[in-house]
Formats: structure tokens, sequence, C-alpha cells
């Protein structure tokens, strides 16, 4: 908790171009919370603004024993709030939804799991 993580992904399709090859957008925010009362959804929770496009792509943390980036789990998406609008000098509440700040992510453990369950030879 509190250690800072990067995540990776796309965001309205534009991303790092070079002749040689491209990158994703990297950003990065804080682990804040983790909530594992639910084994089968391990759901992470970083203080980190994100953008439509970086759902499904990783969350990554420095292994400071290992000395190696890890993947600690994939991009949901975002928390959603709703928003106050000015309306002649009044904030008025609206049910427009806006980005919280908040990264919602899965565990990289159900990645893991889907794909073993997705090998060849298993239905």
């Amino acid at each position: 908790m509190g250690q800072q993580v990067w995540f990776l992904g796309y965001p309205w399709g534009v991303g790092s171009r070079w002749s040689s090859g491209e990158a994703p957008f990297i950003k990065r925010g804080t682990m804040s919370a983790i909530v594992a009362t639910n084994p089968d959804a391990v759901v992470l929770y970083i203080d980190g603004f994100n953008n439509p496009g970086f759902s499904g792509g990783p969350i990554v943390y420095w292994d400071f024993t290992k000395h190696a980036y890890r993947i600690l789990g994939v991009v949901k998406g975002y928390k959603e709030d709703t928003a106050k609008v000015l309306v002649n000098g009044e904030h008025v509440d609206t049910q427009l939804l806006v980005n919280s700040g908040i990264l919602v992510g899965y565990s990289i453990s159900h990645v893991i799991q889907a794909i073993e369950n997705r090998a060849p030879g298993k239905p």
C-alpha cells in the first residue's frame, strides 16, 4: 500500500510512435486499497487518473526484492462519480458521470487463471 504503480494503455488509440515501433502511454498512480474478501475477484484501487483506452492494460510495480518490474493486475476502468454544474451562479447536482481519479483494476491472478482455463486441450 502506498507504493507507486504504473499503468499502460492507448487512450483514444494514441501512443508513442517511432519509425522502429510504438509504445503505449505510461501513467502512474499510488496503490491505495485492495478488496480481497472474494478470492475470485480481488479488486485493486489506485489513486491515478486514467482515461478510456487503458482498460485491459497492465498495472505494474517495482519489486524491490527482485529488482524488476512485475505485473500487479489489469485495468478495469475508473470509479465514476457525479458532478455539479454551475447554473446562474449556483452549484446544481446532475447525473453527469465524471472520472473520480480512482483507477479500478483486478489482480493479475485472475488473468493467469483465465489464460490457463483457455489453454489448448481445455474446454
